[in-house]
């Protein structure tokens, strides 16, 4: 019997007791819209709620939401973490005076927030990784060498003014794109326009001038750079009838001619969002990440055109394709 103690004892000594972890108390904050415009913010919600060892609670902010009301919920709730979706969403948790981490998605990082928080912040950048796009762009497309983008992003070595969200997320965009140009042995050309009349001048002398199956044309995420009713399909019909890659990360442009888009699996995003969210918690560790969870879009007639095999032999693997089957 003294033995059997003397084993219940040293085994309790030496054996961890296991306490069940309580999960992560997380609000999310977005702006509550009206369907079919809440479809991302949705998804992207869902993906957050399918994460492991988190509390999810939703904030939904409707026009003239009280924010001394939300904070003191936020703090009832003993909020760890704040998942901030959207550009309504980020604008409400910068006036909450909160100093606990953010994790932001579905929103442009502007210098306002990034101001607000500091080193504080995580987040999911808008548009895909450069590195995927032309990964896809390598695969699809062994002749093609170089990579010609028209944008209204800054180039190097020019400043970026207080509040321009969009400027901020095309200088990284355009940073990270001549990186995955080196690595995948493409040359990027990167044509300026301060405006949309600039960008369809060079459009148009782009189109013109661009060399098949060497040549592709990058169409930026932001729209500034391109009207959709007017240049967009001029873009795509000169670029048809000159047999030239059109790709982007947009699956809108995908239908109406363009080869292949990437475009966020929101699912996945808002996993990874809630990843990001434990981490900050749970290891202090804050990070800025593009997105890489991503759906492949491609137009099949686009691709017969341009007789690349692979993506025909390939068509089921595809997420969405165009023109629908």
């Amino acid at each position: 019997v003294r033995l059997l103690l003397a084993a219940y004892l040293f085994l309790a000594l030496i054996v961890p007791c296991v306490v069940e972890a309580s999960p992560l108390s997380v609000a999310v904050i977005y702006p509550d819209v009206a369907p079919p415009y809440n479809t991302v913010l949705s998804q992207i919600i869902s993906g957050i709620n399918q994460q492991a060892d988190i509390n999810a609670k939703e904030y939904p902010l409707r026009d003239g939401y009280d924010s001394a009301a939300l904070r003191k919920k936020l703090e009832e709730q003993n909020t760890e973490v704040i998942i901030a979706l959207g550009r309504r969403g980020t604008e409400a948790v910068q006036a909450l005076d909160w100093k606990k981490p953010v994790i932001v998605g579905a929103a442009s990082l502007t210098s306002s927030l990034m101001n607000t928080f500091g080193k504080s912040i995580s987040a999911i950048r808008l548009t895909p990784d450069p590195d995927l796009l032309f990964a896809k762009l390598r695969q699809f497309s062994r002749k093609s060498k170089r990579i010609i983008v028209i944008t209204n992003a800054p180039q190097e070595g020019v400043s970026v003014a207080e509040g321009k969200a969009e400027t901020m997320e095309e200088a990284w965009l355009l940073n990270a794109a001549r990186e995955a140009a080196r690595k995948y042995d493409f040359d990027l050309v990167i044509y300026p326009a301060t405006d949309l009349r600039m960008a369809a001048s060079f459009y148009r002398q782009v189109i013109n001038s661009m060399q098949p199956e060497a040549d592709v044309l990058w169409l930026p995420p932001d729209d500034e750079s391109i009207d959709v009713r007017s240049i967009l399909p001029a873009i795509l019909q000169g670029a048809w009838d000159r047999h030239i890659i059109v790709f982007g990360s947009n699956p809108a442009y995908v239908k109406r001619g363009a080869l292949f888009a990437l475009y966020p699996d929101n699912s996945k995003t808002g996993q990874h969002l809630a990843a990001l969210a434990i981490d900050a918690v749970k290891n202090g560790r804050v990070r800025i990440l593009p997105t890489r969870e991503v759906l492949t879009a491609v137009n099949m007639r686009t691709a017969e055109h341009l007789r690349l095999r692979e993506i025909e032999q390939n068509k089921k693997i595809f997420d969405a394709v165009y023109p629908s089957p």
